[in-house]
C-alpha cells in the first residue's frame, strides 16, 4: 500500500489499496483475466476517494489496462459500465442475509472462544459454516442460510465449556479496523487470549443507522426527502425489520445470546451526547454503541481509529467526555492503529484496561466479604 500509495492517506485507504496491488502484481502476467471492483459510500471519506486512489497505484505498477468498477449507491461516481448488469434485488437480498448470517456466527464464535474447554473448537465451527454458507450463495439457494444458522447455534450450544464466566470488553470504533482482524492487528483476538470475551456491535447495525440519518437529514433541512421516498423507505425499513425477526429467532436459541440493538433506541440514546446530524465517520454510531454496551452490562470499552481517519478521531475523540457523563461507570480506552504502530504498545495498554477490571472485580468480592 505505501509503495503503490502513499503515506498520508489513512490506514485503512492503505491497506485496502495494498491489498488489491499485492494480487495485481503477483498475476501481472494474466491480468486480462481480472477487474477490480470497490464499493463506494459517496461520503464524507476515503471511500470516496478509493478509486483515484487505485487507477493511481495500477498506473504506477505499469497496470493500467486493468478495467476498475466502482459499485456505489451515491451520485459522486456515476460509472456507466453498460457491459456489466447487476441485479439489485438479488444483490440486496443476498447482501442482508449473508449480514445477519455472519453477525450471528461471529457472535456466537466471540462468545465460545473464551468459555470453550478445547481451545480451537468454536473456530473450527465458525469456519465450517462460514465455507458451507459460501458453497449456498453460490448456488443462490440463500433460503438454505436459515437452516445453515440453526445447525450452527445447536453446534455451538455443544460445545464443552470450562466452567469460566469471563469478563467482556465491547469493541467498536471505525467500520474497517472494528471488524477486520488483519487491520486491527488481531486485538479481538488477542483479548480473547487473555480471558476477555469480546463484544462487537453488528455490522447490520451499522447499516441500519441509514433510516435515522433519513429523517434526521430531513427533519433539518440537509436533504430534503420525497414523499414518494419516505413511503419507499417505510416498507424497506418494514421489510428489512420484518427478516431480521427471523433471523432473532433462530440466535435466540443460542446458550448466551445477546439481543440485538434496535437502532432507533441506540439514536435516542445518543442524541443525549450529540446532535444526530453528526454523520461523519461513524458519526452518532459510537455514543450509541458505548451506552448500548453499557446497558447490557458491559462498562469497559476499546474503541479502534486509524490513525489518519480524520472523521472518526474527530467524533470519537470529541464526545469523549460526554460520554463519561452520561455513562460515568463506563471505562473507555482509545487505541489509535497506523501503519507503524508497534502491536506491543497497543497491548500495553490493554493490559491496564485488564489490570484495571481485575482490581475493580477484587473491590467489588472484598466489600461483598465486609457486608
Amino acid at each position: 500500500g505505501l509503495k503503490y500509495g502513499h503515506n498520508e492517506v489513512c490506514y485503512p485507504a492503505t491497506l485496502v489499496v495494498g491489498d488489491i496491488m499485492k494480487f495485481m502484481v503477483e498475476h501481472a502476467d494474466e491480468r486480462d483475466k481480472y477487474v477490480v471492483g470497490i464499493t463506494q459510500t459517496g461520503g464524507q471519506c476515503r471511500a470516496t476517494n478509493y478509486l483515484a486512489l487505485i487507477k493511481n497505484a495500477l498506473t504506477t505498477a505499469g497496470l493500467t489496462d486493468v478495467p476498475i468498477l466502482s459499485f456505489n449507491t451515491g451520485t459522486a461516481y456515476g460509472n456507466e459500465q453498460p457491459a456489466f448488469k447487476a441485479d439489485v434485488k438479488l444483490a440486496l437480498s443476498l447482501a442482508i442475509k449473508m449480514l445477519h448470517y455472519a453477525d450471528g456466527i461471529a457472535a456466537m464464535a466471540n462468545a465460545m472462544a473464551v468459555r470453550e474447554k478445547h481451545k480451537g473448537t468454536a473456530r473450527a465451527i465458525q469456519e465450517k459454516y462460514l465455507a458451507k454458507a459460501e458453497i449456498v450463495v453460490d448456488k443462490k439457494k440463500d433460503k438454505l442460510l436459515f437452516s445453515l444458522l440453526d445447525k450452527a447455534v445447536d453446534e455451538f450450544n455443544a460445545i464443552e465449556t470450562n466452567g469460566i464466566e469471563p469478563k467482556a470488553v465491547g469493541l467498536i470504533g471505525e467500520i474497517y479496523i472494528k471488524y477486520n482482524t488483519f487491520g486491527q492487528l488481531h486485538i479481538g483476538e488477542w483479548l480473547q487470549e487473555q480471558g476477555i470475551e469480546v463484544v462487537v456491535p453488528s455490522i447490520f447495525s451499522f447499516l441500519m443507522q441509514a433510516f435515522v440519518n433519513d429523517r434526521v437529514n430531513d427533519k433539518f433541512e440537509i436533504d430534503k426527502t420525497s414523499f414518494k421516498s419516505k413511503i419507499l423507505s417505510y416498507f424497506i425499513k418494514q421489510y428489512v425489520s420484518s427478516r431480521e425477526h427471523k433471523w432473532e429467532k433462530i440466535k435466540r436459541r443460542f446458550r448466551y445470546y445477546r439481543p440485538e440493538n434496535n437502532i432507533f433506541d441506540m439514536a435516542n440514546d445518543a442524541s443525549g451526547v450529540l446532535n444526530l446530524v453528526n454523520q461523519f465517520g461513524e458519526g452518532w454510531l459510537i455514543a450509541g454503541e458505548v451506552i448500548s454496551l453499557s446497558r447490557a452490562g458491559i462498562n469497559k470499552v476499546v474503541c479502534l481509529q486509524p490513525f489518519g481517519c480524520i472523521a472518526n478521531h474527530i467524533v470519537a475523540r470529541g464526545i469523549e467526555n460526554r460520554l463519561r457523563k452520561v455513562v460515568p461507570e463506563t471505562g473507555m480506552l482509545f487505541l489509535d492503529i497506523d501503519s507503524s504502530v508497534a502491536k506491543v504498545n497497543l497491548e500495553n495498554r490493554l493490559h491496564f484496561l485488564i489490570d484495571q477490571m481485575q482490581n475493580e472485580e477484587d473491590e467489588k468480592a472484598s466489600a461483598n466479604i465486609m457486608a
